[in-house]
């Protein structure tokens, strides 16, 4: 039986979503209407459960008591993200909850503005290196080379199918059942294979539980399983490759206000 070369099909399947995501960039118009992109929506259901809650801070108890601290701007949005081990997320969204401007600490710090094109049933994230780490930057600070780009595609009903990240390399698919979210596959372009699978289940139209699996001799193995009360994150369970339940991370919420 030949042997496939994984190699050059990998290299095959990244250059027909490359080639692919040049036709969707170069159909799309710049951004000028706030109506036409608010009508899209790229947020998954794990990071629309904060929006509108009014929570300043999340914090997650991690084992041997650590803890890592989320902060959410007034919408919803997380803006910062602190975890032990000197890992440091910076973040910024416009009204319509789309992300503009991006920082990352640590080994692979960047920086990033980010802005988006639409043209019917596509929408593209453009993201342009900030050459400096500060959050003040200047105009010539702007490194208009190093730009990439994520291309997101919806249905006649403005309902996400397919996310192609041309920055990261990976392709995301979107499944529904009456008309709501409840499997993405990721895969990685580099590779041509499934990485990653998301499962969704809900009740009473909100989400109560987030199954993630990653991809190994040709199966879905469990990893992390997120799990929800009355729509709020409540806890997370990892998943040990004896299909146990490793350890259990709590979630506190601060500046949560009474009547919500």
């Amino acid at each position: 039986m030949a042997r496939r070369n994984t190699s050059t099909m990998s290299i095959n399947f990244f250059s027909f979503y490359f080639l692919l995501c040049v036709n969707f960039i170069s159909a799309c118009t710049e951004r000028t209407e706030d109506s036409e992109v608010k009508q899209k929506e790229i947020s998954d259901p794990y990071t629309k459960s904060f929006l509108g809650k009014d929570v300043k801070f999340m914090l997650k108890e991690n084992p041997f008591g650590s803890y890592d601290t989320v902060t959410f701007d007034e919408s919803g949005n997380m803006v910062e993200l602190q975890r032990l081990g000197g890992t440091f997320i910076k973040a910024q969204f416009d009204k319509n909850h789309f992300m503009i401007r991006h920082r990352i600490g640590g080994d692979l710090s960047e920086h990033n503005l980010i802005s988006y094109q639409t043209n019917d049933n596509i929408l593209v994230q453009k993201w342009v290196r900030i050459m400096t780490y500060e959050w003040d930057y200047k105009p010539e600070d702007i490194n208009q080379l190093k730009t990439f780009y994520s291309v997101f595609v919806f249905d006649e009903r403005n309902r996400l199918l397919k996310e192609v990240n041309l920055k990261e390399e990976f392709i995301i698919n979107y499944e529904y059942a009456d008309g709501i979210l409840v499997k993405r596959d990721k895969y990685d372009l580099r590779v041509g294979m499934l990485s990653v699978t998301w499962k969704y289940f809900y009740e009473k139209g909100s989400v109560k539980r987030i199954e993630e699996y990653y991809y190994r001799d040709h199966q879905n193995v469990p990893d992390i399983i997120h799990y929800f009360n009355d729509g709020r994150l409540d806890s997370t369970q990892r998943i040990s490759p004896k299909n146990e339940v490793d350890h259990t991370e709590k979630y506190t919420y601060i500046n949560v206000h009474e009547n919500k």
